[in-house]
């Protein structure tokens, strides 16, 4: 695609994120964008093995007949904010992601999905029973 771009981004109508993917053909796990989006009354979910590029896989619905709808994403300082571009001395990943859904006629829901700070760096291993 000619550039590169953060592993983790968002504004107010969607999120974008780069994953582990599925297994390749030697066994070895492949990288996949993964981006959710708000667009004309719909939650939508779309995956591609495109990590640099634009999506290339059919967007599937996740919630449909939406009056509202917004993303909102948490600083480690505790603020709210309506895009994730982190300044240069912060986490990659905010703390925190709010997406708030209102279906037509109903209540509205508000979901906070809590995001680790850093990856481990070595998998964990349960100890050996005694």
């Amino acid at each position: 695609s000619g550039g590169t771009r953060p592993a983790f981004s968002g504004d107010e109508s969607g999120l974008r994120l780069v994953r582990t993917g599925w297994a390749g053909a030697e066994g070895n796990m492949a990288l996949q964008a993964v981006a959710w989006r708000i667009a004309e009354g719909r939650l939508l979910r779309q995956g591609s093995a495109v990590i640099d590029g634009e999506p290339d896989g059919t967007p599937a619905p996740l919630a449909n007949d939406l009056a509202r709808a917004s993303f909102r994403y948490r600083a480690s300082t505790g603020e709210w904010r309506a895009a994730w571009t982190p300044a240069p001395a912060e986490p990659a990943l905010p703390t925190a992601v709010e997406l708030m859904l209102q279906r037509r006629g109903e209540a509205p829901l508000r979901l906070v999905l809590a995001l680790a700070p850093a990856a481990p760096r070595q998998p964990v291993t349960a100890p050996a029973p005694a």
